[in-house]
């Protein structure tokens, strides 16, 4: 389980020994490189002082050659239960330590979070992400204001307050500029606190909002971690985890290692995007052809279709003319095809249509006296046949 986003360290100018930071001083040059002059307003008094501590122990290690992250710290001397060692984040699908942070030696670190032994948890909490078009919020506090607090009251916990975690925001930035990104991007980190109450539980919620930019569009996201304490521990668990947060360092290996991961990400989702893309236009060009094989075969059926058709009908039709005993006959006056009883081999036919049967070959309605003066035409099966 990944307890809490990556962090990086910065690189600072030396400091000279005239840099020093009291609980009540403003913001120097080097801590200016950190933090604004609005941001330094919002720390507590024990956060500068953590602050000045870890510019001092930066510019101890520079003096030393030595470079943060490089190295794992080696613990010569059995802790105290309040001394703070470094302890090590394994990534469990690589097996490698992707980070290290400073807690109190009673601390323990696995898979499930960071536990401590009467009872304090600091565990992973809600995320989500979102495509810029569909983002609900702007920034953390709408996030917190609309989403969280309220999710918190309906599952029966008391909020006590909201803070701003300015130098928080500020390790997310130090760790998006360390990253590999596919494409350039523009990142505002935001972190905010949450205390809650939740019986004899105490609690934090930690919440990171960010919203990214580059060429292809963007996202907003959250993630959060929790914190729970019993009441009377609760101030000291939050000092811890808030001074390991800001103080967490990550070797030189793993970022090396993480960057690779994600450009093998990215390349190889490239690489299938383009397959897909050529195997569409294989595809495209394969219905293509087999549409134009469909629609010459179409034409053949459709010729075959018309003359099974045509031969069907006239079989049909000769059924039919059986059946009721009727035969066709061509009238040569308007030239359509008419039928007529059987048992005759000669029919004619008048201009108004009558009709007249007759087996002798000789006879002639035009001779006959009850017949004359009407034109009748002698009327041929279809085809030109008697």
């Amino acid at each position: 389980m990944k307890a809490f986003p990556i962090l990086l360290l910065a690189t600072l100018s030396v400091l000279t020994a005239s840099c020093e930071l009291s609980a009540e001083a403003g913001p120097t040059f080097a801590t200016a490189e950190i933090l604004s002059a609005e941001e330094f307003a919002e720390l507590t008094v024990e956060e500068r002082k953590e602050l000045l501590l870890a510019l001092e122990q930066r510019t101890a290690s520079r003096s030393a050659n030595t470079q943060p992250g490089n190295h794992i710290q080696k613990v010569t001397t059995r802790p105290t239960q309040g001394e703070r060692i470094w302890h090590d984040i394994i990534d469990p699908k690589s097996g490698r330590v992707s980070e290290q942070i400073l807690l109190p030696a009673a601390w323990q670190i696995s898979p499930r979070g960071w536990q401590h032994p009467n009872g304090t948890t600091f565990n992973s909490g809600p995320n989500k992400r979102y495509i810029m078009q569909q983002a609900p919020y702007a920034n953390a506090q709408q996030l917190i204001d609309r989403e969280i607090i309220p999710d918190l009251k309906r599952n029966g916990l008391q909020v006590s307050g909201t803070r701003n975690l300015p130098m928080l925001a500020h390790k997310e930035d130090e760790r998006i500029a360390y990253t590999w990104q596919q494409y350039p991007m523009q990142v505002k980190n935001q972190v905010m606190e949450i205390e809650f109450t939740h019986g004899t539980t105490k609690g934090l919620l930690i919440v990171y909002f960010a919203v990214g930019r580059h060429q292809a569009g963007g996202y907003t996201a959250y993630w959060s971690n929790v914190l729970r304490a019993p009441a009377n521990y609760f101030q000291q668990a939050k000092s811890d985890v808030l001074y390991a947060l800001r103080n967490a360092r990550q070797p030189q290996e793993w970022i090396a290692y993480y960057n690779q991961q994600q450009k093998n990400r990215a390349y190889g989702a490239a690489a299938r995007h383009q397959s897909r893309m050529r195997e569409r236009e294989r595809a495209f060009a394969a219905h293509q052809s087999s549409q134009r094989t469909l629609s010459e075969v179409s034409d053949i059926y459709h010729d075959m279709y018309k003359n099974t058709s045509a031969m069907r009908d006239a079989g049909q039709q000769k059924t039919i003319d059986a059946i009721r005993e009727e035969m066709p006959r061509v009238n040569p006056h308007t030239g359509q095809t008419n039928r007529v009883p059987q048992g005759y081999t000669y029919y004619f036919v008048s201009p108004q249509g009558q009709w007249i049967g007759t087996n002798d070959a000789l006879y002639d309605p035009n001779l006959d006296p009850n017949y004359r003066q009407q034109n009748w035409q002698r009327a041929n099966r279809p085809g030109g046949s008697r």
